[in-house]
């Protein structure tokens, strides 16, 4: 217990990094499962095919199907009327997905965005911090 005060004390930025990494490693983990027990319907929505990935998710598949609400991040504050954007939707080199597809998305799995934004946020925390840490030398 002893160590664990020294550390925090020597270097607070540097424990808050880890912390941060930890809970960014644990949301992919939880958002893994989520997204094989609701892949069926994700797919649907998504690909219109049911049949397009199968569960357990290969790792590449995982990864490029987190990846939609970071992706469509531009049409889902425009959805959400907190900011306008002139082109939208225009997401060729990832996939092709439209404003009905993209609502019923986000209405019928709103943890799937949830959980894929706190990872994320807490991964750009983690580079934050851990670079301040070392420019700083806290």
């Amino acid at each position: 217990m002893d160590t664990i005060l020294l550390l925090v004390q020597k270097m607070p930025m540097g424990i808050f990094a880890f912390l941060f990494l930890i809970g960014f490693f644990l949301l992919y983990f939880i958002l893994y499962f989520y997204i094989n027990k609701n892949l069926n319907q994700i797919c649907i929505i998504v690909f219109n095919d049911k049949n397009r990935y199968k569960s357990p998710l290969e790792l590449f598949d995982f990864i490029y199907i987190s990846f939609i609400p970071t992706t469509f991040w531009k049409e889902l504050l425009s959805l959400k009327n907190f900011f306008k954007f002139k082109k939208l939707y225009q997401k060729d080199f990832f996939m092709k997905m439209d404003e009905k597809n993209l609502k019923r998305l986000l209405n019928e799995f709103p943890f799937f965005f949830a959980l894929q934004y706190s990872a994320f946020i807490c991964g750009i925390l983690f580079m934050c911090l851990i670079t301040g840490s070392y420019y700083f030398e806290i």
